[in-house]
């Protein structure tokens, strides 16, 4: 019966890739395969006779190709060539490892007679910067073949032998002391690369390349470990030598994409991947690196594609699933997003990546619950990622829990101070929560760090202007304005100023504001803002038909805002339209039921028209809906009062007091001596 064997040989050239078959020997076995990987301690006796067996025994061959692997296969007692010949002629599931720049057409030469078929079997790429996805993809997909396994056919001695190899394998070095050559460099900074210690890697490919200024991988990997540590010119720069020697690379023009996109060049990014692609069109990471160049130019259906592309090439590779789902849902395509992200994080259950843009897509569909939870998985999976605390402070916030904001962002500049935006952030946070200072401070710390902080320069305006210190805040928003954000938050911009004028008392310069923010920003929940304070504007100042246009402008835009309708049926009360102003009292309570003000404002409006019993029962809904709520028992005191109901009116007007009322509206004493003149009518 054939099923899928875990037992692998691994064949290498142990002058040029013995740190890299360790790495993946290592790998392999914490995947719970029985790997062979030879070592020179028990190079002893019949060794050809014993390896041999050890690849008639074992259902997997796997056979590392670096640059040099195959030098030496043209001589007939070469053990990589025997190693090869025997794993055909046992039919063993052969899988070239393809590294660096290794082609087969450098070894025409050398592939002829048995080794002639190498070239045909089903490889696997392994660039040196994924080389843990490409153990992963190697475990998930090509070990799964199932292969015949006669472990009645194998003796005590080779037993024994793949013990003693256990052992050796375990207690040699992953990197020998004595000398290095150029691939040797090579190979050692790929391991530390993989292993994160890119400092330590970008020393390695430095040396490769002072032992051979030729050494094309050894540009390529240190550009990339550049890229990855935040310094893309440099990484440039080693691409660019790189395709200098060889302009046939494909991962070299890929690599040099990423670095342009890490300098906002996406033009020239997208050129890069093209490239790569033309000269390798299964390069799945360039079609993925392209897609998310078109993503950043705008280009969502080009984006799509391009990832479409990588994962019909490679229907494992998670970043692809991950990067498509955030163009989708973009695109509103959440169901699309959803499905993608889903499918992300079933191949990887630990992506990162995928947690964080499956938690933005239920932000989008206001599923908050569900996306705290993505953001927090991807915080417990690597609590060192800044972003993650990022993304979930975006939904504290839009749950006005302020203090967990502050939280979040604090975790978040731990981890790196030098971010602007997560101090500007922080602070709009405290200056909710009303810790003034601390949200001063904060703005304050963004400035310093980027003095053109328009989120900073914003939030400390908002500040200024809520502590009426004026003149700070119109100063803060002028200088943002100058800046020229983006066209949404200019005009945010406008209308915070806009408000600043208003509480100055400048109507004029505040309308100008209000006017120009409309002009440059046509969404509709934000024109439907500013429209509402330009109706609150020219009701001050009496103009009630402007007013009356600014707030249905406002209800076009944003039919289910019910303040506008309470404005305006103000207004329609103010002109006796009455016909009117109930169309749109019953639209508010139409869209709010069971809202204590709406039954005050309906009894207001019962009142106005002297229907005394139905104002009556809507004061009463209004109490009986919020207890705490003093207007509808002043206004039902009046009416008591002129029923002639005296105490009942004395009741009202002593809770109405109670609630806070005298002071919500200076009248105290008035309503104190009103309730004085009563008693003396009973």
């Amino acid at each position: 019966m054939e099923s899928p064997s875990k037992t692998v040989f691994i064949s290498y050239r142990r002058n040029v890739s013995w740190a890299l078959a360790r790495y993946i020997y290592d790998k392999l076995e914490g995947y719970g395969y029985d790997v062979f990987l030879d070592v020179a301690t028990i190079r002893s006796g019949k060794f050809p006779e014993k390896i041999l067996n050890q690849i008639k025994y074992r259902s997997h061959f796997l056979i590392l190709l670096t640059p040099g692997a195959l030098e030496r296969c043209t001589e007939p007692d070469d053990w990589v060539r025997q190693e090869i010949e025997c794993a055909i002629e046992h039919d063993r599931n052969i899988i070239p490892l393809i590294t660096g720049d290794f082609r087969f057409s450098d070894y025409e030469e050398v592939l002829q007679g048995n080794l002639a078929e190498l070239s045909s079997y089903n490889g696997l790429l392994m660039y040196p910067e994924y080389v843990v996805e490409a153990v992963e993809r190697l475990h998930r997909e090509y070990l799964s073949v199932p292969m015949p396994f006669a472990t009645e056919n194998v003796s005590r001695r080779d037993l024994q032998l793949a013990s003693e190899n256990k052992e050796a394998v375990s207690t040699e070095p992953i990197f020998r002391d004595e000398e290095v050559e150029a691939e040797g460099h090579w190979i050692r900074g790929v391991i530390y690369m993989n292993l994160g210690d890119l400092e330590s890697a970008v020393s390695e490919f430095s040396n490769a390349v002072l032992n051979d200024a030729t050494y094309v991988d050894a540009y390529i990997d240190r550009g990339s470990c550049y890229t990855n540590l935040g310094k893309p010119q440099l990484a440039l720069a080693d691409f660019n030598r790189a395709i200098a020697i060889n302009p046939k690379l494909s991962r070299a023009f890929n690599n040099r994409g990423i670095a342009h996109a890490m300098l906002e060049a996406f033009e020239a990014a997208i050129d890069d991947h093209s490239q790569a692609i033309a000269l390798n069109p299964q390069n799945y990471l360039a079609y993925n690196n392209r897609g998310m160049a078109y993503y950043k130019l705008g280009d969502l259906d080009a984006a799509i594609s391009s990832c479409t592309r990588a994962i019909e090439i490679n229907p494992y590779y998670v970043a692809a699933y991950s990067n498509r789902g955030n163009v989708f849902s973009d695109q509103d395509k959440f169901d699309a997003a959803l499905k993608d992200l889903d499918f992300a994080i079933e191949l990887d259950p630990n992506s990162i990546g995928a947690y964080n843009n499956r938690g933005l897509v239920h932000s989008k569909m206001v599923n908050l619950e569900a996306a705290i939870a993505d953001f927090t998985k991807a915080i417990e999976i690597d609590p060192q990622i800044y972003i993650s605390y990022y993304n979930r402070v975006g939904v504290y916030l839009r749950m006005q829990d302020y203090q967990s904001a502050v939280l979040d962002y604090t975790s978040a500049i731990d981890l790196d101070g030098e971010i602007a935006e997560l101090f500007s952030g922080r602070g709009i946070a405290y200056a909710q929560l009303g810790n003034v200072t601390e949200a001063l401070s904060d703005y304050e710390k963004a400035l310093e760090l980027d003095q053109f902080s328009t989120d900073a320069l914003l939030g400390r305006g908002c500040v200024y202007r809520e502590t009426f210190k004026l003149d700070a805040a119109i100063n803060d928003f002028t200088k943002a304005i100058d800046l020229h954000p983006n066209d949404r938050l200019l005009a945010t911009l406008h209308n915070e100023r806009g408000l600043a004028y208003r509480t100055q008392g400048n109507l004029k310069a505040a309308i100008t504001d209000f006017y120009k923010a409309i002009e440059i920003n046509s969404i509709a929940t934000d024109a439907c803002l500013y429209h509402h304070n330009l109706g609150l504007i020219h009701m001050e100042q009496g103009d009630f038909e402007t007013a009356l246009k600014d707030y249905s402008s406002a209800i076009n835009l944003c039919p289910q805002d019910i303040d506008n309708y309470k404005n305006r049926c103000v207004i329609y009360i103010k002109q006796g339209d009455y016909d009117k102003a109930w169309n749109d009292i019953n639209k508010v309570m139409d869209l709010v039921p069971n809202d204590a003000e709406n039954f005050f404002n309906r009894g207001c409006l019962y009142q106005s028209i002297d229907d005394i019993l139905n104002a009556l029962n809507d004061f009463k809904r209004s109490i009986q809906l919020d207890n705490s709520y003093p207007d509808p028992h002043l206004y039902r005191a009046l009416l008591y009062e002129g029923q002639k109901k005296y105490k009942k009116a004395i009741r009202d007007f002593e809770r109405y007091l109670r609630k806070g009322g005298g002071e919500k509206f200076g009248n105290r004493g008035l309503i104190q001596s009103k309730i004085a003149e009563l008693n003396a009518l009973l």
